[in-house]
């Protein structure tokens, strides 16, 4: 997504499942040539706090490590979002039947929710979508809540930073932290 969103003209935004790239270097190859991609269009990144299998975090990682691209398209001043599920994985967007490919509960509803929201924004411009985008509906999931050893109904990561910048409301909106939660619209 994140090359095509750089480079296809036909491309109006992009929401990257398992997140988005600002090139150059990648986890796949340490040798890919891919240069850095230039933000032209809207874009919003959808991460996970594990790929697949990783153990648990025994230290806390960059809290900043997944969000190159949102930081990219941040300085250009072009609408952005970095959503990590917590305890998610490569597994979140899919339905797979079978222990071995572990996801959350819900990741796939945060998936769709954000996925739906962004592109009513950006494509459609339906009043709704600011609201959806900037709500607080994640921070407090009762069915979250339900299945958590701690009663914790907040779905963003703990590790890394779900954030946002976009136009809304005739300003720029920001919000570096979801998690902890942002007074963002009035």
């Amino acid at each position: 997504m994140s090359i095509l969103g750089s480079r296809d003209s036909r491309v109006d935004a992009i929401v990257g499942w398992d997140n988005l790239t600002s090139g150059g270097p990648t986890k796949v190859s340490p040798s890919d040539t891919l240069g850095s991609l230039t933000p032209r269009v809207p874009a919003l990144g959808i991460s996970s706090d594990y790929y697949i299998g990783d153990p648990p975090y025994t230290a806390a990682p960059d809290p900043q490590a997944l969000a190159a691209a949102f930081h990219t398209h941040a300085a250009a001043g072009i609408d952005t979002a970095e959503i990590t599920i917590r305890g998610g994985t490569h597994f979140e967007y899919m339905f797979i039947p079978d222990p071995a490919f572990t996801a959350t509960m819900r990741g796939i509803d945060v998936a769709a929710w954000y996925t739906l929201a962004w592109f009513d924004k950006e494509l459609k411009a339906l009043p709704s979508a600011d609201r959806r985008l900037l709500a607080n509906r994640w921070r407090h999931d009762a069915r979250g809540a339900q299945v958590d050893i701690a009663g914790d109904g907040n779905l963003y990561s703990a590790y890394y930073r779900s954030q946002i910048a976009i136009h809304a409301n005739g300003r720029l909106v920001r919000c570096d932290d979801l998690r902890a939660g942002c007074v963002l619209l009035r």
